[in-house]
């Protein structure tokens, strides 16, 4: 199966122009559009289809105060700012639901039954669909700001403590104000990648 090429012009309004998020307008962003991101981010490849990526919106006031205490002083303004955060997490127990997401392929459950190898595949893939995410974001019009810069650990035992879920990745959603900075440099193609 192919598909078909995008024209210059939207690979760059995905790729190209947009860039990571730090001041939003007060323009809203509607529940509508959160589940056209996640329709959208849920089509990436993972591990056996496990899909092991949660999204839990903060959009009240109440739910991102909850948030504040737990990210660098440096990130708390965006929160503060944008019309929705997202925490990204893993589901823990994502191998439970393998006659769900994948029936043919169920036996490979045992594989993951060393709590390490179950925890490590859920957050590749997990991370993987957040590369995704911030793609669908895009695509949709709106500006993303991941951010790392927290103690996910207190963010766990504030937003999951049944150890279900762990965070990993937060995102502001909405529409950005223009950047003040130059981009900074990417490498080249011939200083990361060669051809064997």
């Amino acid at each position: 199966m192919t598909t078909e090429h995008l024209d210059t012009e939207t690979l760059h309004k995905i790729f190209v122009q947009p860039r990571t998020a730090h001041q939003f307008t007060q323009q809203d962003v509607s529940d509508e559009q959160l589940r056209a991101i996640y329709d959208l981010t849920k089509m990436g490849p993972t591990a056996f289809n496990s899909q092991p990526l949660r999204l839990t919106f903060l959009r009240s006031t109440t739910a991102r105060e909850r948030l504040l205490p737990h990210v660098a002083p440096s990130n708390q303004p965006q929160i503060q700012q944008a019309p929705v955060s997202a925490i990204l997490s893993f589901d823990t127990q994502w191998v439970d639901k393998f006659e769900k997401f994948n029936p043919p392929m169920a036996h490979a459950a045992q594989k993951f039954s060393r709590e390490e190898s179950r925890l490590h595949s859920a957050e590749q893939s997990a991370t993987l669909s957040a590369g995704y995410l911030i793609t669908a974001v895009r695509a949709l019009g709106l500006s993303a700001g991941p951010m790392t810069g927290a103690n996910f650990s207190a963010i766990n035992q504030e937003f999951f403590p049944d150890g279900n879920q762990r965070a990993f990745m937060i995102v502001n959603i909405g529409y950005s104000t223009p950047t003040p900075y130059k981009r900074n440099p990417r490498f080249s193609f011939e200083e990361v990648a060669e051809i064997l």
